[in-house]
């Protein structure tokens, strides 16, 4: 019997020998290749968007099962996003029954939070159309609201498009200072609120320059833009409407941001002090010209004190345009003298010069 089996052995020994390769080559593939993923085991996802304030296994893991309701983060604020490491991941995981071994090495994953918001202008705008009628302010142009320190926009949960409304205010009628309780309805059913706090004022319009404007400069469109202002800091002399300053010369240097008054402006000098002017008199039937030298500086309709060249007499004339003055026949000490030579007008009106 054992001469039969070692007998059959020695016959076969390749066919064993093949046997044996081919068992080595399937251990060795088990124990290198690591093994699939089922189904139904746990995919982490990379990046995530929850809407809740609690972040879920769910949220976090495709394939969790039963356990995808489990909270395990605090979610980011509204419209803000966070990173979790995958190694609190995988704690968290594991704490609840859900064996994840990250075959991937994802090292983390990006949680956002995204919002639907509301700028803070939008916020003030409503609210100044309930505290203006509160304050007894008529027209909403001249009133304006200061927030309290750190006032920020509103964010809402992205899915919520309910307008936000005021749900109560209290205003101070002596110092304007309110609290105001913005709110809407949340997908849930509950409404969120937000407190505001500041104070509403009576304003006035008034014109102030974008930049430094210096001495002499001609005020342009583009150098000005209206602001509201406390009621009681503008007073009559300063300036309301931009019609009313553009084209204008200043007189001093104007600041940013600062009101112009009145009196910071003026008709600008189309005519300086010392320059060479033409002087035109005009009588009817007869128009004289010379050349006089300006005494002083002059707006266009103003009254300046010229000098004739020809007989170095002062004599006043009135600004017409750059570089150029009408003397009145009428005007005291603007008489024309030694005009014997200038012969008597005829029907039509000439030209001649100023003899003295």
């Amino acid at each position: 019997m054992v001469f039969l089996i070692t007998t059959i052995i020695r016959n076969n020994h390749k066919i064993f020998n093949n046997l044996y390769v081919a068992v080595l080559s399937i251990v060795c593939l088990i124990t290198l290749v690591p093994p699939a993923i089922a189904e139904d085991d746990p995919v982490l996802r990379e990046k995530v968007i929850v809407h809740n304030d609690v972040v879920t296994l769910g949220d976090l893991f495709e394939n969790a099962g039963i356990r995808k309701s489990v909270a395990v983060f605090q979610s980011p604020q509204l419209g803000t996003t966070g990173v979790i490491s995958t190694s609190r991941v995988g704690v968290a995981a594991q704490r609840h029954g859900l064996i994840w071994l990250n075959p991937g090495g994802v090292k983390k994953i990006v949680v956002e939070r995204p919002s639907r918001f509301i700028p803070l202008k939008e916020i003030k705008d409503l609210l100044t159309n309930e505290l203006a009628e509160k304050a007894g302010i008529e027209n909403r142009d001249n009133a304006d609201i200061i927030f309290a320190r750190g006032a920020k926009g509103l964010h809402l949960d992205k899915r919520n498009n309910n307008p936000v409304v005021i749900v109560n205010s209290q205003l101070n009628l002596q110092n304007g200072i309110f609290r105001a309780v913005l709110g809407t309805e949340e997908l849930s059913g509950n409404v969120a609120k937000v407190t505001y706090n500041g104070r509403i004022l009576r304003t006035a319009q008034a014109v102030v320059p974008n930049r430094v404007i210096e001495v002499g400069s001609i005020i342009t469109a583009d150098d000005i833009k209206t602001e509201k202002f406390p009621a009681n800091r503008i007073k009559n002399r300063h300036i309301k409407n931009k019609n009313d300053i553009i084209g204008k010369s200043a007189k001093r240097a104007l600041v940013a941001n600062i009101p112009v008054s009145k009196r910071d402006i003026e008709i600008p000098k189309i005519i300086k002090k010392n320059e060479i002017i033409n002087i035109q008199f005009k009588v009817p039937g007869l128009s004289l010209r010379t050349k006089g030298k300006a005494l002083n500086d002059g707006a266009k309709g103003d009254e300046i004190t010229i000098m004739n060249l020809k007989s170095k007499r002062k004599i006043q004339a009135i600004v017409i345009s750059p570089g150029a003055v009408s003397v009145s026949s009428t005007a005291p000490n603007n008489t024309i003298t030694n005009t014997a030579n200038i012969k008597p007008p005829k029907p039509k009106s000439r030209e001649a010069y100023i003899v003295r």
